[in-house]
This record gives C-alpha cells, structure tokens and sequence, in this order.
C-alpha cells in the first residue's frame, strides 16, 4: 500500500516564482517588490 502524503503544498513560494518569470526585475532575492511589479504592469 502506498503512503499518503500530508504535507501541503507551498503556494507562495510557486507563486513567487511564477511571477519571477513573468516579471523577473519585480523578485528581488525571493520576494516580490510591490513597486517594482507596479511599474511593470503599467
């Protein structure tokens, strides 16, 4: 029988880096700068 896996998944971290590849000037050393992200999307 397989074990289950209880451990979730982190989002934010996924999320992050989704962004970072997206807007890669806007993640500066794993966090998202507000207003970098800002002024990208403008």
């Amino acid at each position: 029988m397989d074990k289950m896996k209880f451990q979730t998944p982190n989002l934010t971290a996924e999320n992050v880096s989704k962004l970072a590849d997206l807007f890669p000037g806007a993640v500066v050393e794993g966090k998202v700068n507000i207003d970098l992200l800002r002024a990208n999307l403008r």
